[in-house]
């Protein structure tokens, strides 16, 4: 065991001075201290409350170029509501409720120039409550009629989707299990990677899968939800952002 030694108000290991380490953690309060042990067996406790805040500089990747953490509805999403489903804000999130079974509803992100071609999109996404056979993803594309649509299910299930002249075609990946889903309420971070005729697929950091189809070129991106063979899903966004790849 190294000696420890305090030199005014540094501890000082061994040769090394004691430093602090920067780690991400949850927003909140944390009680945080020391406890030494002098030579002659004495225990000094220090103890201090620390407030973590979200630092928004460090949710963005480089070459970011549309980004949104839905503190304020100012920020153009689509807000609807009715009797089959509704698109609003809520409480520093973006939610879709969708009441009829067998059907979708999405939102494209507000920008006022079309997406690059070459992109990554990624959304943190959760299901609010509702059956565990609803879905929620990314969707992009140049319109509503000609789009992508990659999903994951809240019982552990994902998919990709194309539409094309607004009609859904043979899925381009079948619905696939996987473990890398966090299931029920729990919330997943979804990306979606777009280079040339190429689509990468991650859930909550892992590379789920890799393929080939064709690039639809600039466009829109967005979020969406859907309900499957029970009704009433609802689903809640947040850190939403787009960057370019080059």
């Amino acid at each position: 065991m190294e000696r420890s030694t305090s030199e005014g108000t540094t501890f000082v290991f061994g040769s090394r001075p004691f430093t602090w380490e920067r780690l991400p953690a949850f927003e909140g309060s944390y009680l945080v201290g020391f406890m030494v042990e002098d030579l002659e067996g004495n225990l000094h406790e220090e103890y201090a409350w620390i407030d973590v805040v979200e630092d928004e500089t460090a949710l963005w990747n480089k070459g970011t170029v549309f980004r949104d953490n839905f503190t304020t509805e100012k920020s153009g999403w689509w807000v609807s509501a009715g009797g089959y489903g509704e698109t609003f804000y809520d409480e520093g999130t973006y939610g879709i409720w969708q009441a009829q079974a067998d059907s979708y509803r999405f939102s494209w992100a507000p920008s006022a120039e079309r997406f690059p071609a070459d992109f990554a999109a990624e959304v943190d996404a959760a299901k609010s409550f509702g059956p565990d056979d609803g879905s929620y993803g990314i969707v992009w594309g140049p319109d509503n009629d000609n789009l992508y649509w990659f999903e994951v299910s809240a019982d552990g299930w994902y998919t990709l989707s194309r539409m094309r002249d607004g009609e859904w075609e043979e899925p381009i990946v079948n619905w696939t299990e996987s473990p890398e889903i966090s299931l029920g309420d729990a919330p997943n971070q979804l990306r979606v990677g777009v280079y040339g005729d190429a689509i990468l697929l991650y859930i909550n950091g892992v590379l789920v899968e890799t393929l080939t189809t064709p690039n639809l070129g600039p466009g829109q991106v967005g979020v969406i939800a859907a309900a499957y063979e029970q009704p009433d899903v609802q689903v809640w966004f947040d850190n939403f952002q787009v960057w370019q790849l080059e």
